[in-house]
């Protein structure tokens, strides 16, 4: 029985996939040196208040049964520095892009990028490799629904098609089709939200594209007819709440991730992934999709809870997890653990590279 893990240097997180073999419903027990510290009945568990750098010796059984044992580190306690240092004021109002890219930009390999509660209003924000974003209880990473503060476009993918888009509010590292990753080993965590511009965002980038793309709309004539809605063919150039591209060992743990201008977390080029204890949430936001793997490889999802929308308001067309199959042999994604969804899961829709 194969159990994966997964540290910050104070939480193990351990899951594993439930044996065909066993009954639906029982309950298991994990024990670390000797001394029963977890039971229940999902196929996966946190402990907290570890200490850093530290090896964990762990045993995972069903009754009487041992199903699996190993040892995993923590990770170090990391070089921390805060927003604040480097004058984000997290008023809501001030516009913080520059200020916050500082401090993604001065973290150190192996540091930590601390956001202290506040909210943070801000453009599009890049990552780099062997850095921890990490968001205190209350703090908000807020989108502006300024299309130009997502400026300039960046080579992406919509649907299986790349194109120019504005970029996401998270953002780390190119797209390419043909190359290997280009960005590794980044910790997006915490307690806080990540919240984009939501629909105004979403409008407002159309109603720009729709400018910028007079001609070539105005010469389709009644084949306009033919798409989902005017929005369509403007609305493809949108940015992501969060876009990974070319990554590897990536792990977003423990968020509110909310209102994107259209996909929520994209992954693209990318493998090994993991997306755990997030909330999504998407209000009115058109193909506001929760989650979406797109000609990635192992990307495992678990222990998250999805809501496209607040209730009594109309849902736009979204899904919670969307695993578009588009490359020629795309690898495994695993969906596992407690996954509550109030929109429905597609998997492997055809596409291409082009």
């Amino acid at each position: 029985m194969t159990v994966s893990s997964a540290s910050t240097s104070r939480t193990l997180t351990l899951w594993w996939e439930h044996p065909e073999m066993l009954p639906a419903s029982f309950e298991y027990s994990l024990y670390v040196d000797n001394s029963c510290v977890w039971t229940g009945e999902v196929t996966h568990c946190t402990l907290e208040n570890l200490s850093p750098d530290t090896v964990y010796t762990w045993r995972l059984f069903m009754d009487q049964n041992q199903l699996a044992d190993g040892a995993v580190r923590t990770r170090p306690a990391p070089v921390q520095i805060s927003v604040r240092d480097f004058g984000a004021a997290g008023d809501g109002k001030t516009l913080d892009t520059l200020s916050l890219q500082k401090a993604l930009d001065a973290c150190p390999e192996g540091g930590e990028v601390v956001v202290p509660g506040g909210t943070y209003l801000t453009g599009a924000l890049r990552l780099h490799s062997h850095m921890s974003l990490y968001l205190e209880e209350n703090a908000v990473i807020q989108g502006t629904e300024n299309p130009e503060d997502y400026l300039p476009k960046v080579l992406s993918r919509f649907e299986g098609t790349e194109l120019m888009c504005y970029q996401s509010l998270l953002n780390l590292g190119e797209t390419n089709h043909e190359g290997p990753a280009n960005a590794w080993d980044v910790l997006i965590y915490g307690k806080g939200t990540i919240r984009g511009g939501g629909q105004n965002l979403c409008l407002n980038t159309i109603e720009r594209e729709k400018e910028l793309q007079r001609e070539l709309l105005s010469s389709l004539g009644d084949k306009i007819k033919e798409y989902e809605n005017d929005h369509t063919i403007p609305g493809r150039p949108r940015g992501r709440l969060i876009q990974l591209a070319n990554c590897e060992r990536v792990r977003i743990t423990g968020l509110r991730l909310e209102n994107g201008a259209s996909w929520n977390v994209h992954m693209i080029y990318s493998s090994q992934i993991i997306t755990d204890h997030c909330a999504f949430s998407s209000e009115r936001v058109w193909n506001g999709d929760g989650w979406d793997p797109d000609s990635s490889e192992n990307c495992t999802l678990f222990a998250c809870t999805f809501a496209p929308s607040a209730p009594g308001m109309t849902r736009w067309p979204s899904r919670a997890a969307r695993i578009p199959r588009v490359s020629a042999s795309p690898g495994p994604h695993a969906i596992s653990g407690s996954l509550t969804a109030r929109a429905g899961l597609a998997w492997g829709l055809p596409s291409a590279v082009k």
